[in-house]
């Protein structure tokens, strides 16, 4: 798709050498605004592509940059501009600026990584020696060290344009369909990995929902919430959705107890949750995986549902708010963060695991 609009916009624009140059230095070396800019005005342009397609047309360029062309790269980008459609309705963002720009300002706040995936093709085409030099830092897809059970890998590729942990390599540290749905099993497999994990779960419904969660830091079994604001939760199908931490986060972005039953505010839950308070997760599996719940809202991360309404989920209202009940088809946790990261998380939780069966040898 890029190759016949950037051959067709080449044999209008690009009379000399310097016009090649200034091509490409608007694609890598200016800023990413101007990347993003270049390249759209490339789309916007073409004959062959409608005014009302221009952001359609420029996220499947971006997605086949990503991972190749592929039959399932045009519901992606349909679904990130459905997205982006969606935060222009029920948030108050992008008002003041012209529709290139809102464009552009939305790219750079859930997608920052675009610019890069424009830099890096266009500099291995170009200026391959660019991309040897130690201090660059391309664009690297999800590679995930085995077949995901719950989704196609191209579907993670608005994760990894979203957060530099979630490009590269994926190593799969728990898969209910090969580990067995066990919240024991899960939490043996992510406790002791000290890095950032991503969990992806299909839910049994009729929609094919598949939604999960990044965590930004190592998992403990503790009785209180723990993680970093970096952290986000996401719907990848049927539709895309990101909620990144709000800007007034209560702080409670993570929760891992299977331990402690008390503290002094009252009983405390078991099982693994993102947002919200113990009272009322924003998501929540609890220790005996039956009765998972989801909310569209929660003071840790934006607005928006987890789930959309099927005959096979249900919504209680429990403390004065609606929480979706669902089942667990499958569910993975993934180990992230990039190549030296992973092995070094890797290695201490064997270090971790050597420690724990010492202990219980004595």
């Amino acid at each position: 798709l890029f190759s016949g609009i950037l051959f067709r916009w080449f044999q209008k624009n690009i009379v000399s050498y310097e016009s090649f140059e200034a091509f490409v230095i608007n694609c890598t070396r200016i800023s990413h605004q101007q990347s993003l800019s270049t390249v759209l005005d490339i789309v916007r342009q073409d004959k062959f592509v409608e005014s009302s397609d221009v952001k359609q047309v420029f996220f499947h360029i971006i997605v086949d940059l990503c991972c190749g062309n592929a039959p399932e790269n045009d519901n992606i980008a349909t679904n990130i501009v459905e997205f982006y459609r969606w935060l222009q309705k029920t948030k108050i963002c992008f008002d003041d600026l012209d529709e290139t720009k809102k464009f552009i300002d939305f790219l750079n706040q859930y997608f920052p990584f675009t610019a890069k995936v424009i830099d890096s093709n266009i500099s291995e085409a170009c200026m391959p020696t660019v991309l040897k030099s130690p201090s660059y830092r391309g664009f690297d897809p999800p590679n995930l060290n085995i077949k995901s059970s719950v989704i196609d890998h191209a579907n993670l590729i608005p994760l990894a344009l979203n957060n530099r942990n979630l490009q590269g390599i994926w190593v799969r540290l728990y898969c209910s369909d090969m580990d067995g749905m066990s919240f024991n099993r899960i939490e043996h497999h992510i406790l002791g990995y000290d890095g950032p994990t991503c969990f992806l779960i299909r839910v049994r419904d009729g929609n094919g929902s598949v939604f999960g969660a990044y965590s930004a830091d190592r998992w403990k079994d503790k009785n209180r919430f723990h993680g970093s604001s970096s952290n986000m939760l996401f719907v990848l199908q049927p539709q895309l959705r990101i909620y990144r931490s709000s800007a007034a986060s209560n702080g409670a972005y993570q929760w891992l107890n299977t331990k402690s039953f008390q503290s002094n505010n009252g009983s405390l839950p078991h099982g693994l949750g993102f947002g919200g308070s113990t009272e009322g997760f924003r998501l929540f599996i609890p220790e005996s995986l039956e009765g998972c719940t989801a909310r569209s809202y929660c003071p840790t991360y934006e607005p928006g549902k987890l789930l959309l309404p099927s005959s096979s989920t249900s919504t209680v209202r429990t403390g004065g708010e609606n929480q979706d009940l669902f089942e667990i088809e499958t569910m993975e946790v993934w180990g992230v963060g990039g190549q030296a990261n992973v092995e070094k998380a890797l290695q201490a939780q064997k270090v971790s695991r050597e420690i724990v069966d010492e202990t219980i040898r004595k």
